[in-house]
């Protein structure tokens, strides 16, 4: 909520022009910080059917591929200052799944050495 109230996003019109889409987004990318055990929000996409279909939704948007793989989505955030609680899951809908999904914190806390010293994030 304090972001809605800064200057920067509140003199946002509603409606923006092609020309000065981009540089509005410059200016406000500096004021949107992600936050440990806030999820954040995957981006609207849209499937093609054909390499047709791509083309008529692209319409010189900029875009991203990505593989799709078996599995399930999940966003994972790690908070080095909350020692064993230290992980929060989020599921594909936005649900806390940290409890969930308890049997992946094992493999998490492995993979990322959560209990070395030398572990794989930074604060």
């Amino acid at each position: 909520m304090k972001l809605l109230g800064k200057t920067t996003i509140r003199r946002i019109p509603a409606q923006v022009t092609k020309d000065i889409k981009g540089l509005l987004r410059e200016f406000t990318v500096h004021e949107l910080v992600p936050q440990i055990g806030i999820i954040i929000t995957r981006p609207a996409h849209e499937k093609a059917r054909s390499i047709k279909n791509y083309y008529q939704l692209t319409d010189q948007r900029r875009q991203s591929i990505k593989r799709k793989y078996d599995g399930e989505y999940y966003q994972v955030h790690v908070d080095l200052n909350k020692g064993r609680d230290c992980i929060k899951i989020f599921s594909k809908s936005g649900k806390d799944s940290t409890n969930d999904r308890i049997d992946l914190h094992r493999a998490l806390r492995d993979s990322l050495r959560l209990e070395n010293i030398d572990y794989k994030i930074k604060n």
